[in-house]
């Protein structure tokens, strides 16, 4: 048996609505597993946070084309997010795919993300070049529900509420990827990537300027046995 070691990030809460920082009815969730998402992790208990969802951990060992990992905390501790990024349609379900194609026709798929959030449960990402230049995702159940369409913005393009927020929030930052955010499952906002003091953050901002999340990004190294 050997073990295959997979770069993942992960990003510590530093923001809630308790804290002041709005509303968190986004897709960035900050609550532990609800019962009716329960057979979604291998143990829906308390401590069963600590439990990688089974379709994340399948992917990690065995999707081809692994890049990263990446997981999320609350300030207390417990994931409320697991994702891992990769090459391999094969492990997206099929009325996830279509829903890419439907909702960018004449689109290129490029990478999946295959997910876990604590509000969703499994989650499914294609990262989609649209026809018309744009890099967009569309985040959707298995069924195909659709979640949510995330597509790259430049920093040029955000709302002046949102541009203030940034330069206010971090004056040294540096920001390193934008996104707007919309769809059925949330509230429209904009997550950025931003650099300051050598630290990565990454910040979900409403179309008003008000910060919903805020999150430090750690790198980490995580170990997964294969065959």
């Amino acid at each position: 048996m050997t073990a295959r070691t997979i770069a993942i990030a992960i990003a510590f809460t530093g923001c809630t609505a308790a804290a002041g920082c709005g509303s968190t009815s986004t897709s960035e969730p900050t609550s532990t597993p609800a019962s009716a998402n329960a057979s979604a992790m291998v143990d829906a208990s308390p401590a069963g946070t600590a439990t990688m969802n089974p379709a994340v951990a399948a992917a990690v060992r065995s999707a081809k084309d692994v890049a990263k990992m990446k997981i999320r905390l609350n300030a207390d501790g417990e994931m409320i997010k697991q994702s891992v990024y990769h090459g391999d349609a094969s492990t997206i379900a099929g009325p996830a795919r279509e829903l890419a194609e439907t909702t960018f026709p004449g689109g290129t798929a490029r990478r999946y993300e295959t997910e876990w959030y604590a509000e969703h449960g499994e989650v499914h990402e294609i990262e989609v070049d649209t026809k018309d230049g744009k890099r967009c995702e569309v985040a959707a159940k298995p069924d195909g529900t659709k979640l949510y369409v995330e597509c790259h913005e430049t920093e040029a393009s955000l709302p002046d509420a949102v541009k203030t927020t940034i330069t206010t929030t971090f004056p040294d930052g540096r920001v390193l990827e934008v996104e707007s955010t919309t769809g059925p499952a949330i509230d429209a906002s904009f997550t950025i990537e931003v650099e300051s003091g050598g630290v990565e953050y990454y910040l979900v901002i409403s179309p008003a300027g008000e910060i919903q999340h805020k999150y430090k990004r750690v790198p980490a190294i995580v170990e997964v046995p294969v065959d």
